[in-house]
Order: structure tokens, then C-alpha cells, then sequence
């Protein structure tokens, strides 16, 4: 199986992205990782390119949030309500991504992934929806797409302390698809 993890660069004004720092340690044969810029639409847009030459089995999206575990994302949204700017600048608020559905779900197998974790003792949760900043732009518009390969989106904790858990989390998925 061909895994294409994504994860995001650095963000207001931050060092680093636990996302693209765990994205990095992963170092299977059967995953390739893409960093991602922080910007609606353009991380989108890098994605959709990098697909056009690239086929896979399975891609998983990362992101960093406000978590001690990792959380599937069950739920994209089409709205775009940023808090903060993105890293172009841009911070849209209560916009619709496009004239589609109000949601759409994610096609990971996320009740065998989380039956991966808890045989192995290992904590997640469950996230009905990605929020409403680029990790949630991304997902939706991936899921657009109506990919025939299962898609979604993951978020790390955005604290290092959680590093080593989200880097056990991910591997013992990853090496179990």
C-alpha cells in the first residue's frame, strides 16, 4: 500500500509544526510525506498538483490543534472562519469554500483505526469536525475531489510534550494498512 502523509509548515509565528515535525520522523517505504504551506487554497492547490503525478493508496492529512492525543477527523466543513491570518495574510471569516455541501465525510477507515489503537493501548479521539482554518480547508476540498482512495484528516497535539505519542500513533497505524 502507496500512503501519502501530509503535514503543514510553521504558522504564527511559530518555530515549527508538530505535524511537520512528525511527518519527518516517519520514515516507512510504503509512506511519502508532503509539507504543506500554511494558506488557504495554496496548500490545496500544492496537493492537488503533487496528486497529478503521484498515485496512492491512501492519503492522510495532518495538522496540529490544541490536543493531548491524536483526533480523527470525522467532518469537513465548507466554511473558512480564521481566527488568525494564514501565512499569506489572508483570514476570511463565516465564508463558505465553495457552493457544495455544508460537510462531508471522511473515507478513512477511522473505526479500524481505532480499533488498531485501543488493541494496542494506545489514547485517540474522536473530532466530529477539523475547525474552520486551513487543516478544514484542506480536508474539504480534498474530499471534493471524490477521491476513489480513502482520504482524511488526522490532527496532532500541537504541544511537544505529546511528540513521542503522536509519533507511536501514526507508526502503529501506518505499519498495520
Amino acid at each position: 500500500m502507496n500512503i501519502l502523509v501530509t503535514a503543514f509548515e510553521a504558522f504564527d509565528q511559530k518555530s515549527d509544526n508538530q505535524s511537520e515535525k512528525i511527518a519527518k520522523r516517519i520514515t516507512l517505504e510504503h509512506v511519502q510525506i508532503l509539507i504543506l504551506p500554511v494558506a488557504f487554497k495554496k496548500a490545496f492547490q500544492t496537493l492537488e498538483n503533487h496528486l497529478k503525478s503521484h498515485h496512492y493508496d491512501m492519503i492522510i492529512m495532518l495538522g496540529e490543534g490544541p490536543n493531548n492525543v491524536i483526533h480523527f477527523e470525522h467532518v469537513a466543513l465548507n466554511m473558512m472562519h480564521a481566527k488568525i491570518p494564514d501565512n499569506l495574510g489572508y483570514q476570511p471569516l463565516n465564508t463558505a469554500i465553495d457552493d457544495g455541501p455544508l460537510s462531508l465525510q471522511s473515507t478513512l477507515p477511522l473505526s479500524h483505526f481505532s480499533k488498531i489503537l485501543q488493541q494496542e493501548h494506545i489514547p485517540y479521539n474522536d473530532s466530529y469536525h477539523a475547525g474552520t482554518y486551513v487543516c478544514n480547508d484542506l480536508f474539504y476540498r480534498v474530499m471534493r475531489l471524490n477521491l476513489t482512495i480513502p482520504c482524511g484528516f488526522i490532527h496532532v497535539p500541537n504541544d511537544v510534550v505529546y511528540a513521542s505519542l503522536s509519533k507511536k500513533s501514526l507508526l502503529t497505524l501506518l505499519t498495520q494498512m
